[in-house]
């Protein structure tokens, strides 16, 4: 199973340095132009957002991030606007593999009025895959694993989210709350979603 990670430093806005390295995860822009081309292409023929949403990613600014440099990498587009500050952020990404990328993972994070705080991850067709939700007034963690097999992020998807509910709900209110309190932003969960994604779909 993959392992919880804290990422100890980010900049405020989506103008990030080229190459950014935490603790334990790697996030580097893109500059491959058919990796580029590709991702946007993935958007447009598989991403279809609730016309309620009009979420719209910043290109411009492609991710990749991992868990350290041999790990596998997850591309990832924030959204336009996107700054840690905000109480609402999502990104589209997609694991890269041998055969190319995997269907969309919508990570979305919020901050709510009365210091709740939330990580949720979606499929292609904006339908929940799994939830999670932490109050750290009561230092406790809810999750729900919603994910069914009429989604379809990869035909082990069922085991990537009961890998990301290990992940978050196996380590103890005091590493994932320290996590959250570093850096909660869409980035971090799609590196996890990525490790999860090469425990179980990949090596297994």
């Amino acid at each position: 199973m993959a392992s919880l990670v804290l990422l100890s430093s980010c900049n405020n806005n989506e103008n990030l340095e080229e190459t950014v390295i935490s603790k334990e995860i790697i996030q580097t822009k893109v500059k491959d132009k058919n990796l580029i081309n590709n991702f946007i292409e993935l958007q447009k023929t598989s991403f279809k957002a609730k016309n309620s949403l009009n979420i719209k990613f910043n290109n411009n600014n492609i991710l990749k991030v991992s868990l350290n440099k041999n790990a596998q990498p997850m591309i990832i587009a924030n959204q336009k606007g996107f700054n840690i500050e905000n109480n609402e952020n999502y990104a589209i990404s997609a694991a890269i593999t041998e055969k190319g990328l995997s269907s969309p993972i919508i990570v979305k994070t919020t901050k709510t009025s009365n210091n709740i705080y939330k990580i949720d991850y979606f499929s292609k067709d904006m339908k929940p895959i799994y939830s999670l939700k932490l109050n750290p007034e009561s230092e406790s963690i809810n999750s729900s694993i919603k994910y069914s097999r009429k989604i379809q992020i990869a035909p082990c998807g069922h085991r990537v989210a009961a890998c990301l509910d290990d992940v978050y709900t196996n380590h103890g209110w005091i590493s994932v709350w320290a996590f959250v309190q570093t850096a909660f932003i869409p980035a971090t969960g799609a590196a996890l979603a990525a490790a999860c994604f090469v425990d179980e779909c990949i090596l297994n």
